[in-house]
């Protein structure tokens, strides 16, 4: 086989001897972690810029807060306030 007719071969099966470099190099790095950093910075990127969903009025969260706890002295509040809480929660028909 003379110079020109390896030459030919090797262009001809150029794909089939590049992919098993470039899939053995890819997965080097993936698994080093180099390229995590700028990953996770393109998907915080994306999930930024995406639209917000308009937010579910069916949803409410109930909390006790400093104020609250300024409001009633007693800090941890005694089992008879949460049951006062949750009765009127009750009384409101969750789902």
């Amino acid at each position: 086989m003379n110079k020109k007719q390896l030459q030919q071969l090797a262009w001809r099966w150029r794909g089939i001897m590049t992919a098993p470099i470039v899939i053995l190099l890819v997965y080097i790095i993936r698994a080093t972690g180099i390229l995590q950093g700028w990953e996770l910075a393109v998907f915080d990127h994306y999930m930024r810029s995406r639209p917000q969903p308009e937010p579910d009025n069916r949803i409410v969260i109930v909390g006790i807060d400093e104020k609250d706890v300024a409001e009633i002295g007693i800090d941890p509040f005694p089992d008879e306030i949460y049951a006062q809480l949750l009765e009127k929660l009750i009384a409101m028909n969750p789902k």
